[in-house]
């Protein structure tokens, strides 16, 4: 017996969610998750999946579009599902991250918002990113019409992985997330790997020659390309070497790895300079970083100077403090900062960024800085508060499932007069802020919008020790 489908008319979408569908509730008070869907759509639905609180829907008839509703820049847009809200008014979408974290700092960190900045949006919304990361395929994703064709379909591509199908990359022809030559370099080498016969990758059966390509950009004009390979072809892997260069002389840093395993991180590789430097280099505020293939780095560069001046005016510097910089990454905010403090203490436990950090602070010789490697949870301890001394300000920005609670617990201990939270997840933020509000008063909330198009946003709060009375 067929299982009957379920169509919905005439149903309003009333706001998005977190991974940007639209929810609407029929009379019921049923609630449907609607892709694509927009706050103010009048649509016809149908009914895919059915969960124990909500129901998965997708649009079959649009019958009334919502103001907010706007034609994706992206010809990608509908397989992709990189830029989720790319079809929603910019405008619309700062609305819904700002009362996004406004409703998580309230319901999950149970704080009574005085003051609430509002978030600052991005001044450009496509080509922001620094830092895009491709993937080669001997068996890329097709859309219908290629499905149901008849002709004999090259299945070789590079782009981005297909939402939730680990094993399917979308073929890229234009991505609007990077600024060229991005496009023209991972074009030019598909054309190039198929014209010669080069093998991509197979990622079920783990062969192929061609793995991944990371292109990194800076604001100074420097460009890395690192292409990971498989199977070490030492001929071939030459080759596609030589070509990117000759044909790419703008390429500042071209480096390749090969990598046998099963996942494609490269932070456990081999990385060899091919030509050019081994780093590129990026500025903020008259601060020069250099950036390795490893390296951890906001990818949206001009919202990154603007975020690390929120921080600063948080901290509200005066030339005594001892900062410590917690998941401090290469260091970048904690220098952003030594020049106004007495000294920056960073906590890392990626080796690689405590290495970029130190060689960043040399670069800048900067004096007043340590960085040290180690799982902040077993390092943050009385003994060592001792040694590096007492933290007027603790700047943590942890990755997005928040700060462990022993690392929360050994914050009261500290009980440092300030705390500035950076955060790409309000969520696990209001988490972590709701197990230190007994002990800090919430001061103020900012938010910048850096990944516009997306459900991601970055948020600071600020925190003050509180007095007796308080």
């Amino acid at each position: 017996m067929s299982k009957k489908i379920e169509i919905i008319k005439d149903i309003r979408v009333i706001n998005i969610n977190n991974n940007g569908f639209g929810i609407a509730k029929n009379d019921e008070g049923k609630v449907y998750f609607i892709k694509e869907g927009v706050p103010g759509d009048l649509l016809e639905i149908k009914v895919l999946k059915k969960h124990r609180n909500y129901y998965n829907a997708k649009i079959e008839k649009i019958i009334e579009k919502s103001i907010y509703r706007i034609d994706p820049q992206c010809k990608h847009f509908y397989d992709c599902g990189g830029c989720k809200l790319q079809h929603i008014d910019y405008n619309y979408q700062i609305q819904f991250k700002q009362e996004n974290i406004a409703n998580n700092l309230k319901k999950i960190g149970k704080i009574s918002i005085d003051k609430f900045s509002k978030i600052i949006p991005a001044k450009k919304n496509y080509n922001y990113r620094n830092k895009m990361e491709f993937g080669f395929t001997n068996n890329r994703w097709l859309n219908n019409n290629e499905i149901l064709s008849k002709k004999k379909l090259n299945k070789n591509g590079v782009g981005l992985h297909v939402e939730k199908m680990w094993d399917k990359i979308l073929d890229l022809d234009k991505c609007l997330l990077q600024d060229e030559p991005s496009n023209e370099i991972r074009n030019s080498l598909k054309e190039f790997a198929i014209k010669n016969k080069i093998s991509f990758y197979d990622l079920k059966k783990n062969k192929g020659i061609l793995r991944t390509m990371m292109i990194r950009s800076s604001s100074l004009n420097e460009l890395m390309v690192l292409i990971q390979f498989y199977e070490n072809d030492k001929p071939i892997i030459k080759n596609i070497l030589k070509f990117l260069k000759s044909n790419f002389p703008e390429i500042s840093s071209l480096l390749y790895c090969v990598n046998r395993k099963a996942n494609d991180s490269i932070y456990d590789q081999e990385i060899i300079c091919y030509s050019g430097k081994p780093y590129i280099k990026e500025e903020i505020k008259n601060l020069k970083f250099k950036i390795s293939a490893k390296s951890f780095f906001q990818t949206n560069i001009e919202q990154t100077k603007k975020l690390y001046k929120i921080i600063e005016t948080f901290c509200d510097l005066n030339g005594n403090e001892i900062i410590y910089d917690l998941y401090s990454g290469t260091g970048s905010i904690g220098l952003y900062l030594s020049n106004k403090c007495k000294k920056i203490i960073g906590i890392e436990s990626v080796p690689e960024a405590i290495k970029s950090a130190i060689e960043n602070s040399k670069l800048n010789k900067i004096n007043n800085s340590e960085f040290i490697l180690g799982e902040i949870k077993n390092i943050l301890n009385k003994s060592f508060v001792m040694a590096k001394g007492e933290p007027d300000i603790v700047v943590t920005d942890p990755p997005r499932n928040g700060m462990n609670p022993k690392v929360i617990n050994q914050l009261l201990q500290i009980s440092p007069i300030k705390i500035v939270y950076v955060s790409c997840n309000s969520a696990t933020q209001a988490r972590d802020l709701s197990l230190l509000k007994n002990d800090y008063k919430f001061i103020n909330s900012q938010a910048i919008d850096m990944f516009p198009h997306t459900n991601h946003v970055e948020n600071v709060v600020l925190l003050k020790r509180k007095k007796i009375n308080d």
